[in-house]
């Protein structure tokens, strides 16, 4: 059987491959191949998803006289594997057989609105078609890794394994921000371009440095100290030469959060003395400078009482009234759609003009029921692993909700991918503690 899917598959790929140009091949070549290992070891697809999330270039695979078409490559997986898990499911005829999780009701009820809305803003003329459809598919993707993960995910041993890629990935994509620090500019992932994306590199290494210090807490050795102290320094450089003011403003509620909640202060409170009485000797001036700005005067800023503001925080500032004051007022209910309240800088000003004041209350609601539950899942673990993740991702959460208010942190891939990743595995953790429990005869 596998010899004639792979005979059949080499047969198509080399047809299409002899019709297409060469980058486009590739990307075919690739899909193949990914296909079939995520039709046969779902796992091991997983783990080529978690490294692609961070480490995946971009395939220009057209170009038109306005701009480029590009994929990206882990998009590509996601929705090669989508694709497969979907098919396998069928069938096997399991379609029904979804598990029911907190968090199911929340993200169909926001998926549903996100399509209302911009089903409406198409019949109005707000949307277009095309753009209104992928982008409401691409919102829908991120809730795709969530599905997959509560699906597939069987046992602890499985989830160690998807955290330590994570955190590999995160070192590997962390070294690289580092040796961008000699250059001057700011640091960003890699394959982003020539001008990057510094604030999405900063808001992802804020989720992963939750990760590592709730790691770091929970040592029992000195070994496991060293080694999560230095995972969390080297997350720490590219995190402040990303000079991204949304994402230093994330992080301090990330690591209160940490502190406030863990049953383990100590080490959190020593780094904290440590970064209030010496902290200000080491920060880099670039860093200094890049929070100074912000303050700087210009000529029409925006001022905030007595505080003035440069230009790019004055510029969402002057959006959001925009959205408050016209925008939203125009279709108070159910939004323009997405797409169809053009540019907004900050994820709840757009969701609010997209998706009107219900969307608003189903996002804040998916939210909620994320820190909620996973705060759930922490009081009730006994063994440190749990508390480990549920920890982190109350944390995450946190500090990426920030982020959020000068950024759309929750429709970024490179954020989104790792966030929903994470917490599918912390929502199947009570699930896998009692298959466990029931394997040992602990229970009946």
């Amino acid at each position: 059987m596998l010899a004639l899917i792979t005979l059949l598959g080499m047969f198509i790929v080399g047809k299409t491959l002899s019709q297409v140009q060469s980058r486009l091949a590739i990307a075919l070549a690739l899909g193949f191949v990914i296909f079939v290992a995520a039709f046969f070891n779902t796992q091991v697809a997983l783990h080529v998803l978690i490294f692609s999330m961070l480490l995946s270039p971009e395939i220009v695979i057209a170009e038109t006289s306005a701009r480029e078409v590009t994929i990206r490559i882990d998009d590509l997986i996601l929705a090669i594997i989508s694709f497969t898990w979907l098919a396998k499911m069928t069938i096997n005829k399991e379609l029904t057989a979804l598990r029911d999780t907190p968090l199911n009701a929340p993200i169909f009820a926001y998926i549903a609105i996100c399509a209302f809305s911009t089903a409406l803003g198409v019949v109005l003329g707000k949307v277009s078609p095309l753009s209104g459809f992928f982008f409401v598919l691409k919102y829908s993707e991120y809730f795709l890794v969530y599905l997959m993960v509560v699906n597939l995910l069987s046992n602890e041993q499985q989830a160690r394994g998807f955290i330590i890629a994570m955190l590999v990935t995160c070192t590997i994509v962390s070294l690289y921000g580092i040796s961008q620090i000699p250059s001057g500019r700011r640091v960003s992932t890699p394959f982003e371009g020539e001008s990057g994306e510094p604030g999405t590199f900063g808001g992802y290494l804020v989720l992963m440095m939750a990760l590592a210090l709730a790691f770091l807490v929970y040592a029992e050795s000195q070994k496991q100290r060293v080694l999560f102290a230095g995972l969390a320094v080297i997350m720490l450089l590219p995190l402040l030469f990303t000079l991204s003011r949304a994402s230093f403003m994330a992080f301090f509620p990330m690591f209160f959060t940490l502190l406030f909640f863990s049953r383990r202060k100590k080490t959190l409170a020593i780094l904290l003395a440590f970064a209030i009485l010496v902290g200000p000797f080491l920060m880099p001036q670039y860093v200094i400078n890049r929070i100074r700005y912000t303050f700087e005067e210009q000529a029409g800023s925006t001022r905030i009482g007595s505080i003035a503001l440069e230009g790019s925080a004055s510029a969402r500032i002057e959006s959001w009234k925009k959205v408050l004051t016209k925008k939203w007022p125009a279709r108070p209910l159910f939004g323009h759609g997405v797409t169809g309240a053009g540019f907004i800088d900050g994820q709840y000003p757009r969701v609010l003009a997209e998706t009107g004041a219900l969307g608003l209350f189903l996002f804040l609601w998916l939210l909620w029921k994320i820190f909620s539950n996973a705060l759930l899942v922490y009081r009730a673990a006994e063994d440190d692993f749990s508390q480990i993740l549920s920890l982190s991702l109350m944390a995450g959460l946190v500090g990426l909700m920030f982020h959020a208010m000068t950024a759309n942190t929750f429709i970024i891939v490179r954020i989104m991918e790792p966030f929903w990743f994470l917490t599918g595995i912390v929502m199947m953790l009570p699930a896998m503690e009692m298959e466990k429990e029931v394997r040992e005869g602990k229970v009946q």
